[in-house]
């Protein structure tokens, strides 16, 4: 039971936090692990995040790309302004696991898979990482997903994007009541 249809929300605030914690939360937001080695990854949530919470955990034995989606895209607009945090382990592999955030264009197709992304510089701990980044033209989409190459596992857990600027209205549309 996992849903693979993308979702469009419409332009507004955006506070994404995915800790999961529930395992079927994770089945509605989350799709399927793409990757063109499927035997060599599995994709599991564990019990032994920090504080004892689930994390999202992905192994993967082969050497190849693999990413996990995140179903829903996000209207947004020039200039807009976004945090996006999380708690990451990278195992020393070889490998390395990102939390990305995907830029699409007006029609929902990728512009870049990877135009922001996170990355622990440290393996073998969990570690907290962050950024700040503003929405440059041509982008009406964005989605978050957790990303990587090579062996090793990686682990997620409390991923956080919140739209910072304010959700005026476009111009010409009317404010809601």
């Amino acid at each position: 039971f996992r849903f693979e249809q993308h979702v469009y929300e419409e332009y507004g605030p955006v506070n994404v936090m995915e800790d999961f914690d529930s395992f079927f939360y994770y089945k509605l937001h989350w799709q399927k692990v793409h990757t063109p080695e499927h035997d060599a990854i599995s994709v599991e949530r564990t019990s032994d995040g920090p504080g004892s919470s689930s994390s999202l955990r992905v192994t993967n034995m082969g050497h190849h790309w693999w990413h996990v989606s995140h179903r829903y895209f996000y209207s947004v607009r020039e200039h807009d302004e976004f945090h996006l945090e999380g708690m990451l382990l990278n195992s020393g592999e070889g490998g390395y696991g990102e939390i990305q955030v995907s830029a699409l264009d007006a029609e929902g197709k990728i512009l870049q898979r990877d135009m922001w992304r996170l990355g622990a510089k440290t393996r073998e701990k969990q570690v907290q990482v962050d950024t700040t980044f503003t929405v440059p033209a041509q982008v009406a989409y964005i989605r978050l997903r957790v990303a990587g190459e090579g062996p090793g596992r990686f682990e997620y857990d409390n991923l956080r994007m919140v739209r910072l600027s304010p959700t005026e209205p476009a111009p010409g549309a009317k404010a809601g009541h």
